[in-house]
């Protein structure tokens, strides 16, 4: 059991520039595909990653230890 702030997962490390990925938008419209199209910014103890998801529209989102969840390399 760990306690204290929740960590992002050791893959999170391997994200750059390129990277094809997956994020979780809602339960109604699921997970959706996208690359990071900008060098992450690591800002305290979160990543902002700029995804351009396969729809083309672009997103600038927090990944965090708390949201890990929401994440994951593409499938």
């Amino acid at each position: 059991l760990k306690v204290g702030q929740p960590q992002l997962p050791p893959w999170a490390k391997s994200i750059v520039k390129g990277t094809k990925l997956e994020y979780f938008w809602s339960e109604k419209d699921g997970w959706f595909g996208g690359v990071v199209i900008e060098v992450p910014v690591l800002v305290l103890d979160e990543l902002l990653i700029t995804v351009r998801f396969n729809d083309g529209e672009v997103q600038k989102l927090p990944f965090t230890g708390d949201e890990k969840v929401r994440w994951r390399p593409a499938q």
